[in-house]
């Protein structure tokens, strides 16, 4: 009988877990809570990935008036961080993710600046906060602008945007260089993409394209600067 499990294979399980479709974090929190050397090897698997949905509620009566809803995900994350610091240096990415079905509520009054405020704080550059489907969102934008603004010369950690859908072309963004890097996760459709890039590259340190089709460096727009 075997007297103990080897860290190695402890971490293969606990990462298992963390990669089950439908797991929970509760999952992994209560690994953590069943031994300290559970909770050692468990704990940095836990916090290296956190993923928040963030809720997209319109008031049909303003047109463009946005809500958005971090939901306690995004609470607890801050106070976590907050509370217990030895957790930071374990958070490698923050992924937070648009969703379109929450409801309008006159009492909610969450801000963006809420949480990107305290992360911009807490972290440092060795995170990467990712945005998907909330690349249109000027609310957003300018929060994460502020608060690099207002923490400015720290080393802060990396936002990525992840574009899942099309940019507005019609609109200039006026905060493209709050982002270090640009990520798409299907094919670029070149005319929309090029305005974007085109004013990027002062600031631009990565840009991952999630696409097979093997013309793309040789565009013209692209190629010349690969």
């Amino acid at each position: 009988m075997i007297a103990f499990l080897p860290i190695e294979i402890l971490q293969r399980i606990f990462q298992y877990v963390r990669e089950e479709r439908f797991w929970h974090p509760g999952d992994l929190a209560r690994c953590c809570r069943s031994s300290k050397t559970f909770l050692a090897v468990a704990q940095p698997i836990l916090f290296r990935n956190i993923e928040i949905r963030v809720g997209i509620a319109e008031d049909y009566h303003d047109y463009g008036e946005k809500q958005f809803h971090f939901k306690w995900e995004g609470q607890q994350l801050v106070q976590t961080l907050r509370s217990h610091p030895h957790l930071r240096e374990m958070v490698k990415q923050v992924s937070f993710e648009g969703i379109d079905y929450a409801s309008w509520d006159d009492n909610y009054d969450e801000d963006p600046s809420d949480i990107f405020d305290p992360l911009v704080e807490l972290l440092d550059n060795r995170t990467v906060i990712t945005l998907s489907k909330l690349s249109q969102y000027y609310d957003i934008d300018h929060a994460i602008f502020s608060a690099q603004t207002e923490f400015a010369g720290k080393a802060a950690p990396l936002f990525r945007r992840v574009f899942n859908v099309r940019p507005n072309d019609h609109e200039e963004n006026q905060f493209e260089s709050a982002y270090e890097g640009y990520q798409t996760d299907r094919y670029p459709w070149y005319p929309e993409y090029e305005k974007l890039l085109h004013g990027s590259f002062d600031t631009l340190t990565r840009l991952d394209i999630q696409a097979s089709h093997p013309s793309l460096l040789s565009h013209d727009s692209i190629g010349s600067n690969a």
